[in-house]
């Protein structure tokens, strides 16, 4: 509450200092008096706009917005790259997380091209019949499946997080006992922990995509024998068998 009251009282004090300085005959003068129709509608502009900063502004130190609704995702919502990033656009609005959100909608724009181009690999390759072909298509769909995955988790932590408390909390302006109030910003710190664990990994799978395109491309000729002595093959198999899940 003393927070809000400072606030308009600085902002009240900065209001009226300017009218009483554009309006002054003592400063600009501009007022109903001054000669000249310009000057008086540029007067009537100014109060106008006084009327509607003073409103406005004080009506949302006052009113504090309504919290937006947290609604948690899952497939049938997401189908493609756009949704995914269209769902971290939403929640731009949590400053907590910005950086983070830029840098999944990013890992989605890298690893969408990379995921288009293996395809075309293996159907100029082999047939889609072909068990090397569907080897490691399903591989590498497995592998990307984990990838969005991780970003749905990261959709819905960053959804659940709420940032006004948090910032209270950090601010101290919540009545609550030391020890809960540490428990609290500990939790909060694990959900911010939570979503850079899964940049982390998502990294991990765009890197070993790349890996995989590198080895392909070292390969004298493309054949179902050396596309299965591909050590990175198993390297992706082993991801998905042991992190195909990443939290809860």
């Amino acid at each position: 509450m003393k927070r809000k009251l400072f606030k308009l009282l600085v902002f009240n004090l900065l209001l009226s200092g300017a009218c009483i300085f554009i309006i002054s005959d003592g400063f600009l003068g501009v007022n109903m008096s001054a000669p000249g129709i310009g000057t008086k509608l540029i007067f009537l502009l100014v109060v106008l706009a006084a009327i509607l900063l003073f409103i406005t502004v004080n009506y949302r130190i006052l009113v504090p917005p309504k919290p937006k609704k947290v609604k948690l995702v899952d497939g049938e919502e997401l189908k493609s790259p756009k949704d995914y990033i269209r769902s971290l656009q939403s929640l731009l609005y949590k400053k907590e997380f910005a950086n983070y959100i830029s840098v999944l909608i990013g890992q989605i724009n890298r690893i969408s091209p990379k995921q288009a181009s293996l395809g075309v690999i293996l159907e100029q390759n082999f047939e889609k019949t072909e068990l090397t072909y569907i080897k490691f298509t399903t591989t590498i769909n497995e592998v990307v499946g984990l990838f969005y995955e991780n970003i749905k988790k990261a959709i819905n932590r960053i959804g659940v997080f709420d940032e006004e408390e948090y910032h209270k909390l950090l601010r101290n302006e919540l009545a609550l006992p030391e020890d809960s109030k540490q428990l609290k910003i500990q939790i909060y710190g694990e959900h911010l922990s939570y979503v850079d664990g899964i940049i982390r990994q998502n990294e991990v799978i765009i890197t070993l995509l790349d890996n995989l395109m590198l080895e392909i491309s070292k390969l004298d000729g493309i054949n179902g024998q050396s596309m299965e002595n591909l050590q990175i093959l198993a390297e992706m198999k082993e991801l998905i068998k042991n992190t195909k899940y990443y939290g809860n």
